[in-house]
């Protein structure tokens, strides 16, 4: 995705949306990821990252260290190397960098951490792997029944923008099943009131299994435990 069409797909978000660099890829892959975090932030946006500084450079991290991020996440090489990143200067560099300059950076890793990150140990919360909804082959997931609700902080509204300017339920969807709108065409609030994000509510709420990701995913759960 361009800076430009970046831009064109904000026109209609309203600014109470947090805009969370993340996703269904390595945000600082793409080259003007910076110059889009910026016009976002520059805009009023409230600001997300979960990346794991690769692409990044110390120029990436001096640009955007001024903003105030709800949530900055890090995920770490681990010892194992099932992150598969490569521990090389720049990539500690750019670690190093994150951790001393954005207050809330937070770090995780999938396993041990990778001997050279021992600097992190302190700041440095475990995770395990999930199956994003059924998208990990070697994961089974527990198909849940009932009414479901879910646990994002964002609810439904939790969702992917990819660079066509479709955008899919949330980012548990590796599988693209749940379009549900395209914001070169839509406006924001016309995500809401089309026919695909209405029959997710539906099945969710009434607990009809009808073949939503939800039924799949570790972050659904029963709304009375919300």
């Amino acid at each position: 995705m361009t800076l430009v069409d970046f831009a064109k797909c904000m026109d209609t978000v309203p600014k109470s949306t947090m805009i969370d660099f993340s996703g269904m890829a390595e945000p600082w892959l793409n080259p003007e990821c910076t110059e889009m975090l910026q016009y976002a932030g520059e805009m009023g946006y409230s600001l997300g990252v979960y990346t794991t500084g690769i692409g990044m450079k110390a120029r990436d991290v001096e640009a955007i260290k001024k903003y105030d991020f709800e949530i900055f996440v890090v995920h770490l090489a681990d010892d194992a190397n099932n992150a598969r990143i490569a521990v090389d200067e720049d990539y500690l560099a750019v670690i190093d960098q994150i951790a001393k300059s954005i207050k809330p950076a937070k770090f995780m890793a999938m396993g041990k951490l990778h001997p050279k990150l021992a600097f992190l140990e302190d700041k440095l919360f475990q995770t395990e792997m999930i199956s994003r909804a059924g998208n990990v082959s070697f994961i089974k997931p527990a198909i849940k029944k009932g009414m479901l609700a879910c646990l994002s902080a964002y609810g439904l509204r939790h969702n992917v923008l990819l660079p066509n300017g479709e955008v899919y339920l949330c980012c548990m969807d590796y599988g693209l099943e749940h379009r549900i709108g395209n914001l070169f065409i839509d406006s924001y609030g016309e995500l809401f009131r089309g026919g695909e994000y209405r029959r997710i509510e539906s099945a969710m709420a009434s607990g009809r299994d009808d073949g939503v990701i939800c039924r799949r995913c570790e972050y659904a759960v029963a709304p009375k435990t919300i």
